[in-house]
């Protein structure tokens, strides 16, 4: 019986050494995905081209509540 049950969990562990060893070779073959709107060396940050003027709030009766509460 217990044979049987050391067979059974050696038989596991190895389909699982093998999938760790598939996934972390199939990982080392597949190229680096690149966004298109990063610059080399800005470590995956989008730098955008935009003409944009930044809005961060609209004055509101709401935000002025909230100014006057907290100065």
């Amino acid at each position: 019986m217990q044979t049987n049950q050391r067979r059974n969990a050696l038989k596991a562990l190895g389909v699982l050494g093998a999938g760790a060893l598939a996934s972390q070779s199939l990982l080392a073959t597949m190229p680096q995905r690149r966004f298109p709107d990063t610059d080399d060396g800005s470590h995956g940050v989008v730098v955008g081209k935009s003409n944009k003027k930044e809005i961060l709030y609209h004055k509101t009766p709401a935000w002025e509540i909230f100014y006057k509460s907290v100065w």
